[in-house]
């Protein structure tokens, strides 16, 4: 498989998360946490062998860093960024 192919499933998922987690201002705190603990808990699922390959590896990858991404860019969006709006 090609790495060009895990650069641009791993982008789009960053993209997509950094386009959600910013442009949805009405969900709550506790949905980016719920998906950096999704995240971790997909993280740790151990598959079964015969499920192991490069197909399943980059989903599993892109949903990773999908959950992850979207989880962080939102909490720091909701919790830093809008503390230095009010002192500005």
């Amino acid at each position: 498989m090609s790495s060009l192919l895990a650069f641009a499933a791993y982008g789009i998922a960053v993209a997509i998360a950094f386009w959600l987690s910013t442009g949805s201002r009405a969900l709550g705190w506790y949905w980016y946490v719920l998906g950096i603990c999704a995240a971790l808990v997909l993280g740790f699922i151990r598959f079964p062998a015969d499920w192991a390959g490069p197909v399943l590896d980059i989903a599993i990858g892109s949903a990773f860093v999908f959950l992850f991404t979207f989880g962080l860019i939102g909490l720091i969006s909701r919790f830093v960024l809008r503390r230095e709006r009010r002192r500005v």
